[in-house]
């Protein structure tokens, strides 16, 4: 298994494909055992892409600045976003009780202290009271010496600037 040193930690990657480089950098849980990863997406086909599991998940090492006992507290952050992902699935467009939900989930972990929790338009990144299709979740905790911050983007993708592509074309 590819394991790179990076300071006091050890960084497991994979990489896979053909094609021009492509660097990918997962957002929040950036775990490579789990299915489906973006080995699995058909960007894949057209690039030789490197992965790696995020620092503290997957096969890295974990966080050394964090105790073991931390290490929950830090895992709150990531699924206080996939229950905010599901929220909004189910139809909950109230951003307050979204903030609420996370806050309390987050807030069960004593060791982790919450500078701020936050919905924001994504062109603006001013509060919104109701989510609308361009919103972002963004959140701060502290958990022991670490300031751990994540963040998710709700509903549609976010646009390219115009002319810009998101996939490069196959020639044929």
């Amino acid at each position: 298994m590819p394991f790179t040193p990076v300071r006091d930690i050890k960084i497991y990657y994979e990489r896979r494909g053909s094609g021009p480089r492509l660097l990918y950098i997962s957002g929040t849980g950036g775990d490579l055992r789990r299915k489906p990863n973006i080995f699995d997406d058909p960007l894949a086909a057209s690039f030789e892409i490197l992965a790696y599991d995020q620092r503290g998940l997957g096969q890295s090492s974990r966080n050394t600045y964090l105790k073991p006992d931390e290490r929950e507290a830090a895992l709150s952050l990531s699924r206080s976003l996939l229950m905010a992902k599901t929220l909004y699935e189910k139809g909950e467009r109230d951003a307050g009780k979204i903030i609420e939900e996370v806050t309390r989930f987050i807030g069960r972990h004593p060791e982790g202290k919450i500078d701020y929790v936050k919905i924001c338009d994504t062109t603006t990144m001013k509060d919104v009271n109701r989510l609308q299709g361009k919103e972002v979740i963004a959140l701060a905790v502290r958990v022991g010496v670490a300031r751990l911050i994540d963040n998710y983007v709700f509903g549609d993708p976010l646009e390219l600037p115009k002319g810009q592509r998101a996939r490069p074309e196959k020639r044929v």
